[in-house]
């Protein structure tokens, strides 16, 4: 089963907006379970999962962009010689 290249794109959208969802809810689960500064907290929780989760997907986003630019090229190239 192959999905489309826009299926591929949603679905890194809402795999990324779920992933910084559950990254919220951890850092504030942590922040209210210790006695420590809130904001300190945390940024050291927060931080490090969300910063990976963003540029993971930024990358992912650039393939599919990549390959649906190199799609469309071949599709014009094609149907230049008609």
């Amino acid at each position: 089963m192959s999905l489309s290249l826009s299926a591929k794109r949603t679905i890194t959208l809402v795999t990324m907006d779920v992933l910084i969802v559950a990254e919220l809810t951890y850092a504030f689960l942590r922040c209210a379970n210790t006695t420590a500064d809130f904001s300190e907290t945390f940024l050291s929780s927060y931080v490090p999962l969300f910063v990976p989760t963003i540029v993971i997907a930024f990358i992912i986003l650039r393939r599919i962009k990549r390959r649906e630019a190199a799609l469309m090229e071949a599709l014009d190239d094609s149907t230049a010689f008609e």
